[in-house]
């Protein structure tokens, strides 16, 4: 029920499109250091396939910079997204290299230009993956939830601080996300 493709289908790239959340796992070379999982809702919102082989994502301000730490190390990424909600299981993983383009750098403003609709509050960076391999399985083990709404706390959290920061907000970011949990760089002025 399962196999390997070098890039998605169209199909695959559909469904993706369709989801409310993904998780990115990643992991710096050091074998003493942590492995990374995070969820990451707001999919719709967030996500982007550009094609078959290259996806990204606006990644949020929160509680850890650990993807980003880790990508600055190696730029080894996985990006997992399950079937949730229907009867009709499915698993898709996405293995590539990922590079990071910080908040207003000229390569983020490309894909989120100033004052973009597209833009959400409390955005720190663009992850973009270029994609080596695709999985997919059946997912026969995942259980069926129902989805209710997408949360707005963090957008709300975000546009909070941007508002109380203003042309403070990267440096705010910087000082909030300075190390990851294994003392990694993770966000510098």
């Amino acid at each position: 029920m399962g196999g390997q493709l070098p890039s998605l289908t169209e199909d695959q790239i559909s469904w993706i499109q369709k989801q409310h959340l993904f998780f990115v796992a990643t992991a710096p070379p050091d074998a003493k250091s942590l492995v990374n999982v995070s969820p990451k809702g707001m999919a719709s919102a967030t996500l982007t396939v550009e094609n078959g082989n290259r996806i990204w994502y606006q990644d949020m301000l929160g509680s850890g910079i650990e993807t980003i730490a880790h990508i600055r190390t190696t730029p080894r990424i996985t990006l997992l997204f399950l079937e949730l909600t229907s009867a009709a299981p499915k698993i898709i993983r996405c293995f590539g290299k990922a590079t990071v383009h910080l908040r207003d750098s000229p390569t983020y403003n490309t894909y989120l230009p100033p004052n973009s609709p597209s833009r959400i509050p409390g955005s720190r960076s663009v992850i973009v993956i270029d994609i080596d391999l695709v999985t997919y399985s059946c997912g026969f083990s995942i259980p069926i939830y129902e989805f209710v709404k997408s949360r707005d706390t963090l957008l709300e959290h975000g546009a909070k601080i941007e508002a109380r920061e203003g042309d403070g907000f990267g440096e705010f970011l910087c000082k909030k996300n300075a190390r990851s949990l294994d003392g990694l760089v993770g966000l510098e002025k």
